[in-house]
């Protein structure tokens, strides 16, 4: 009776092992496949997120033009529509400069050569307050 005792289990023993490795690497498989699944919907979740912001970051952009517009065109003279052409060139930054204050001597040039009609530099400051006002927020 003890032979076979003995024999059973070292007759099966690799049989097990080897399916049991088989449902290992299998499982590994998924485990993998499924943290790499997380992992694609993480990052379309991420370029959603970012198509988001830009989305937003321009109509913010289209808001301060328009903003702009309206504060460039006498009431009853171009309206916003004419406005708006001048307001792009009023609220450029230059690359690589932030709200810092650097370009601020070149901001006024660029406004008072913007402002419609010889308004001089009151609607520029007010231009400029308003900027800085979209800047912050």
């Amino acid at each position: 009776g003890r032979d076979a005792v003995h024999v059973s289990p070292a007759s099966q023993a690799p049989v097990q092992s080897e399916a049991a490795t088989q449902q290992q690497q299998q499982q590994m498989s998924e485990e993998l496949q499924h943290k790499l699944a997380e992992a694609d919907a993480a990052l379309a979740a991420l370029h959603a997120r970012c198509a988001a912001l830009e989305e937003e970051l321009h109509s913010s952009k289209v808001a301060a033009e328009a903003a702009a517009g309206a504060v460039q065109s006498p009431a009853g003279k171009g309206g916003v529509a004419e406005g708006m052409d001048a307001a792009p060139a009023a609220l450029a930054v230059p690359d690589g400069e932030g709200a810092c204050g650097h370009e601020d001597e070149a901001g006024d040039v660029q406004m008072a050569e913007a402002v419609e009609g010889g308004q001089g530099l009151a609607d520029a400051e007010t231009q400029q307050q308003l900027q800085q006002q979209q800047q912050a927020e």
